[in-house]
Order: structure tokens, then sequence, then C-alpha cells
């Protein structure tokens, strides 16, 4: 490969990302990814965040263009997990519009299913299908000649001379994750912006996200998996050297886990990394997602705790049978019940349970049902109102190629386009209109009931805070209103995880403040 070939790499506007708070600003770990094995092969990169000028207000094709000319780039690639379908529409006319002869590269969850409408609308030359390392490698090994040896990329669609779309066979999955170097994150400001991310439970601690597996075994009928059904896990050693690195270079204390199954979800390999964490004698707090089956372990609990965990995300989804049967997760209630209980009895870990509705034929019967069950909890045991959210059917998943994907002229654009807007899909029985309603109404008498579980200071504080949310949301001065909010979330993260250190509450105040004028400045 050349080492002279620039590349610019153009992180997308996300969906999610708003101008609201801080916690909108999601660091692009698989592009960090992708930077370290392109920085391997001495390319020369410059990374364009658009993702973040978006979240300052100042992203503008202007800006954009002008960049593309100052760097003149030899490829493009425009990445993104979930990126705003109309900023991906836009990003790729530009860089067309200005560098016709470019090759445009996308990569993503969103490029990965919907690689057939970009590539039909000419958005792109070459989409990267799933996984990315090891395919832009080979990418950026036949740069100089890219038209000519396309076929011969693993991994990828493109269009041919006679526009018809060619998806070459896939890219074999990294099975050594440890092979690949720790994600690079000096190219995005990381000390000045992304590690003031303050993810649920951080109590206000500099933040990071971290990757210890790829895949998810899981067959939910909503969900697409941009790393296949196998679980693939990093060993203890590689991802303890990675949080190290992470502590000495950025003081990092709390590390969020975005596995889709954290560690496989398999009861004795978290174990054994809790207890390396341990017998290392390393001191962070840390958040994952996982099953609910290796939490049926008291030990595990008991140990999760120790280690520094501070919150388990488990998906519930639906306690309505029928249609765990259907979706392939089977989930026990009453476990479920037993581990939130116990955890909270020990001041374990927060664990997190949700909740979703809206599938295929559900009747408001399987709301009210799903209502019932988390009424009948005390609410103290849940870190934040266990709100009921909808189904969200994404593009690749079951649902959507059963039900929503219907015929060829099918519009993906815009059926995307709708769901980043909130519109989303509810294939239930009955009228769509009372439904929501309903949801509404059940979501309103469960988050008033949180409120009341709490008393005192506590209460003040809890209310002031979903207040100064809605005000924000709906407010013209939002920019001013957004530091405040940041405030009283911080501080009721504080309390509620059972972090009373006052010094520790001053230092996160004064860090959000001036986070958010240095932002605007």
């Amino acid at each position: 490969m050349n080492s002279n070939i620039k590349i610019l790499i153009i992180n997308c506007p996300q969906w999610g990302n708003s101008s609201k708070f801080v916690e909108a600003i999601r660091f692009p770990l698989g592009i960090a990814y992708i930077i370290s094995v392109l920085k391997s092969k001495n390319a020369n990169i410059n990374f364009y965040n658009a993702n973040y000028l978006e979240y300052l207000g100042k992203y503008s094709d202007t800006h954009l263009l002008k960049n593309i000319n100052i760097f003149n780039p030899d490829l493009i690639f425009i990445a993104g997990l979930f990126p705003k379908i109309t900023n991906l529409i836009s990003i790729c006319k530009c860089c067309k519009r200005i560098r016709n002869e470019v090759p445009i590269i996308c990569g993503g969850m969103t490029a990965t299913y919907l690689y057939e409408s970009i590539l039909k609308r000419q958005l792109a030359d070459i989409i990267v299908i799933g996984e990315g390392e090891r395919c832009v490698i080979e990418i950026i090994d036949n740069a100089y000649d890219i038209y000519k040896n396309l076929q011969n990329i693993k991994g990828i669609a493109w269009l041919n001379d006679n526009n018809i779309i060619v998806k070459n066979e896939p890219q074999p999955f990294i099975e050594n994750l440890d092979s690949l170097p720790f994600p690079d994150r000096s190219f995005f400001q990381y000390k000045r912006i992304f590690r003031k991310y303050y993810v649920v439970g951080s109590n206000g601690q500099y933040s990071a996200t971290i990757q210890g597996s790829r895949g998810c075994f899981n067959k939910c009928a909503y969900c697409s998996s941009l790393f296949g059904k196998t679980v693939r896990i990093r060993s203890n050693e590689n991802i303890l050297s990675e949080i190290f690195m992470l502590q000495r270079k950025y003081a990092i204390g709390y590390f969020h886990f975005v596995d889709e199954q954290f560690l496989g979800s398999k009861e004795d390999t978290i174990m054994n990394f809790c207890e390396q964490i341990l017998s290392n004698d390393m001191r962070f707090s840390w958040s994952m997602t996982c099953s609910y089956n290796p939490l049926i372990s008291k030990s595990l609990i008991l140990l999760l705790k120790r280690s520094g965990c501070k919150m388990v995300s488990i998906g519930v989804e639906t306690v309505d049978k029928s249609y765990q049967n259907m979706f392939s997760k089977k989930v026990d209630l009453e476990i479920v019940r037993d581990i939130l209980q116990y955890s909270f009895k020990i001041r374990g870990p927060f664990i997190r349970a949700n909740f979703i509705v809206g599938f295929p034929e559900e009747k408001l019967h399987g709301l009210y049902e799903t209502y019932n069950y988390i009424n009948s909890f005390n609410m103290e045991t849940f870190s934040e109102p266990p709100m009921i959210g909808h189904i969200k059917i994404m593009p690749g998943s079951y649902l959507y190629n059963k039900f929503i994907k219907k015929n060829e002229q099918f519009d993906e654009f815009k059926y995307l386009y709708n769901l980043q807007k909130g519109d989303y899909p509810l294939l239930i029985d009955g009228d769509k209109k009372t439904f929501l309603v309903e949801l509404s109404k059940i979501n309103c008498k469960i988050n008033k009931k949180y409120l009341n579980a709490f008393k005192g200071p506590l209460k003040f504080l809890k209310r002031s805070y979903n207040i100064s949310y809605r005000i924000m949301l709906n407010s013209p001065v939002k920019s001013l209103l957004s530091p405040i909010y940041n405030i009283l979330y911080v501080a009721y993260k504080n309390i509620i995880n059972k972090n009373n250190k006052f010094l520790l509450f001053i230092s996160t105040l004064i860090e959000l403040i001036v986070f958010r004028e240095k932002s605007n400045g």
C-alpha cells in the first residue's frame, strides 16, 4: 500500500444526536477501530466529526466542502452506526458534487442493511457490509486501481458498469479480537469532549465506552446485528490492558461496555473477568448489557458489586409468553424479580430491565399485562423509571423483512426517516392511536409511582430533574437551560447510586458548566 494515500473519514450525524445535553454525544467506537487499523498501514487520515459539529449547531454542507477541498482526499469513508438518513444523503451528495472522481465508501449498520437503496441512488460507490476492519485494509491496498479490483474484495457491495448491484462473498469475522489494535482516540479531542459523556451510574466520573466482545446469540425478531450470531470474546488481559491505558492517559474512572451480550453472557466468563479485576487490584466503575441468565447466580451479583459494576441492563422486552415463544426469547419473570430485589437488597449493581410493546397483532391486554408486572415492584429497585417503549423494527430484522419491506417499490429511506422522527410502526391488533394514548397514560402512572417512592430531598431533586428536562425540550432557550439539566442529572445520579460525596458533586457541577462554555465557544 502506498503510505501517501489520503483518506477522509466522516462521522455522519447520528440518530439520537441533539443539542439538548452532554449525553447526546456518542463516541464513535467503530470508527476509532477503523482508524487504528488504517494507521497501522501508515495511511494519511483526516477525520471530520460531523456528528459533534451538529451537536454544537455548527455543521453545514459548506463547512464540509471546504474541508474536502483543503485535504483533497484519495478516498472518502462515510461512517456511523445509525446515521440520520437525511444527513447521510446530503453528505454523500456533497462528496459526489465536489469530488465525483474520488471513491466514496459507506459503512455501519444502516449502510449494511440498506446497501441496495444507497447504491441504486448512486450515493456511494462501495458499501462495506458488516465488520469493517479487514475490508477497509483490502480497499486501501487496491485504492489506486480500485474499480478494476472490486470483484476481488470480500465483504463489499458495489454498482457495476451496467448499473447492476454486485454483492461479493462475505468477509470472514475476526475470530481473534485480541489481534486488533486498541481503538484510536487521539483524533477525537477525547480529553476535552468524549470522556465527559456521563453515562448512567458514572457519578460524574470521566467515562469511556469499550467493547469486550462482538456478536449476539439472541434471535430478537425486531433487531439486526452487525457482528453476527456467534459471540467472539477478547481475553481478560487484553480488555484490562486497554482499561489500564485509558486510566493512565485520560483519567477514566467509568467504563461502559457496549457489547450486545457482555462476554457472551456466560457466568463463568463474567466471573473470571471480575476476579481478574480484583486480583490486579484495579479500581474503576463499569456497566454492561447481558441476558438475565448469568445473574441467577447470587455469587455473581456479589462479585459484580465487589469488582465495581454499577449497572447491568437486561432485555425483558415483553411479559407475554406467546411473544417470547414467537421470538425465541424466553424470560422467567419471577427470576427477573428475584435478581432485581436481591441486587437492590445488597446494594449491588442497579439492574435496568427494558420493556417494549407493539408486537404483531398485540392487543391492549398485552400492554396492561406489562404494566401490571412493573407495578408489582418496589420502585426503589429501579435506577430510573421503568418506562415501556415502542418496538423499533430495524432494517435487516425478521419483522422488517416480513411485515415492513413488502415489495421492491418500498422506500427504505422514507421508512428510516419516519422511524428516526419517532413514527414507530406498530403491528398491533387494533387502533394505533388508542394504543399509543394508553401507553402514554401507563408511562405517566409508572413515572408518578416512581417519583412517590422517594422521600425528602431526593424526591425534590428527582422532580426538579424531570421538570427541567421537559422545559428544556420545548424551550426556545434550551441552550441556556441544558447546563441546569446536566447539573440536576448528575446530582440525582450521584445520590441514587449511593454516592453522596459533596466534593465530587461540586467538581462535576463545575465540569459541566465549563464543558458547555467551551463547547459553545
